[in-house]
């Protein structure tokens, strides 16, 4: 019985030093599970599964509760001996999944150029679970990130509507819609024609994020009355309408006024600046709120 033990033992010692490799840069790295995919070359992008954990079995990452998959680009052969996970990932086909231990020192600061997080042992050892899941070309990634942008927008309208809704709800305020997602309210009607696609349109403003912080404004009593120091001199903004010259909800909002009307249009953020922030004032996604007045 004995024997038998020891001999189990030993088989599994043999097997685990089988699958041990090394990479040129010296990270030593166990083979989990062999794939039969497709060899990465450069310039293609890699989709990785991983999970990382410190020495303390403390999850730091797992990409499956990621809103986006983990995607590297694939380096040249100068990158062969990086001394962290790229070199080990370097290795790797589709379908291969490893595991690896690494220093803190050379997974904050010698692989993302970071310090090492405070009460972190630079010396402690993390733990890499990863695994090849596809390989992408540029044009692939391109039509991933698309859709994946698309995907994004299309949640935040909705986002966006639902808190929009809300809002206007709670303060009692009626507001007519767009087939885009504005909400406006005709504070005084004008007169003549609706504005067309390309002509000049000269608007007084003032914008606010929806918690009524003022960001930017045309009138200098408004701006006065709201502490902004934007230098506004009481001069109309002139807008070549439906070219792109300002955000989309300000030319949808355009093409619905004439001559002499005031409105409150309230933007979701897919029709003003998106994902990224503008300035030090307007944070990504914000919904905005906009007095115009041509």
């Amino acid at each position: 019985m004995k024997q038998k033990i020891f001999t189990v033992a030993l088989l599994a010692v043999l097997l685990s030093s089988c699958n041990e490799k090394e990479t040129p840069g010296g990270v030593k790295y166990n083979l989990v599970k062999k794939g039969n995919g497709a060899v990465p070359v450069y310039g293609n992008f890699l989709v990785l599964n991983m999970i990382l954990r410190d020495s303390k079995d403390s999850l730091w990452f797992d990409s499956k509760n990621q809103p986006v998959p983990v995607v590297i680009p694939v380096q040249d052969a100068s990158m062969d001996s990086d001394p962290g996970e790229y070199g080990v990932i370097k290795q790797l086909t589709v379908g291969d999944s490893v595991t690896f231990k690494l220093d803190a020192l050379t997974v904050f600061g010698k692989t993302r150029r970071q310090r090492v997080p405070a009460g972190t042992d630079p010396k402690s050892l993390f733990t890499f679970n990863i695994g090849l899941k596809n390989v992408w070309t540029e044009a692939q990634m391109r039509d991933e990130q698309q859709k994946f942008e698309m995907a994004a927008q299309k949640n935040q309208i909705k986002s966006d509507s639902i808190t929009i809704a809300t809002y206007l709800t709670e303060k009692g305020i009626e507001a007519k819609s767009t087939p885009t997602g504005l909400r406006y309210v005709v504070n005084k009607e004008g007169k003549g024609d609706l504005i067309k696609p390309g002509q000049t349109a000269y608007v007084h403003y003032a914008g606010f994020l929806l918690n009524g912080k003022i960001f930017d404004t045309s009138l200098s009593k408004v701006a006065k009355e709201n502490n902004l120091d934007n230098g506004a001199k009481d001069q109309p903004y002139p807008v070549v309408v439906n070219t792109g010259s300002v955000i989309k909800g300000w030319d949808q909002m355009l093409l619905l006024m004439n001559k002499g009307m005031r409105v409150r249009v309230y933007i979701p953020s897919a029709l003003a600046y998106g994902p990224q922030p503008y300035g030090p004032n307007i944070p990504a996604n914000s919904i905005l709120l906009f007095d115009m007045e041509v």
